[in-house]
């Protein structure tokens, strides 16, 4: 069994019902996906090197979560955490996802938790176990800076067989 972070804490009946509805395809990408999905500091560098506006204001406002990320955690870089989920609609092989069992807690010091259990016979949505990073992270530049792509890709491309050769 698998236990998310409590995420749905603030709201943890609404999410119960949710999990419990007929809804046909319902898929959670939790912490545990999100959190394999890391913009390195050289990858953040990219946003400012893009001579494009959005760009300066995606640098510049990822500041903040790189200095959260370094105090909390010692991670250089950052998770962005809402960017899997948009990459997944986009491409769903960019995520790994297992049919499972997911249970809410509503009560108690777990109010909020998600319970997740590979191993019942009877599933009732899905969730991302890991993401290929690289690739979700190769689609978010693309699609934010389709003119600048053969740039990016170039950037992308040295640090990514830099940190392969390492």
């Amino acid at each position: 069994m698998l236990m998310l972070k409590p995420t749905f804490f603030n709201d943890a009946e609404a999410a119960k019902a949710i999990v419990a509805s007929h809804i046909p395809e319902k898929v959670m990408i939790g912490l545990d996906g999100t959190h394999k999905m890391q913009i390195s500091s050289d990858v953040r560098e990219i946003f400012n090197t893009i001579d494009s506006e959005l760009a300066h204001t995606i640098y510049k406002i990822t500041q903040t979560y790189v200095d959260f990320y370094w105090k909390q955690l010692e991670v250089r870089g950052f998770i962005p955490h809402d960017v899997l989920v948009i990459m997944y609609l986009i491409d769903p092989d960019i995520a790994m996802i297992k049919n499972c069992y997911i249970a809410i807690e509503t009560e108690g010091i777990r109010r909020g938790q998600s319970v997740v259990s590979f191993n019942n016979v009877t599933y009732n949505a899905k969730v991302c176990t890991d993401a290929h990073s690289e690739q979700a992270i190769r689609l978010l530049f693309s699609r934010l800076f389709p003119k600048q792509q053969q740039e990016v890709k170039l950037m992308l491309d040295r640090i990514y067989t830099r940190n392969y050769n390492m």
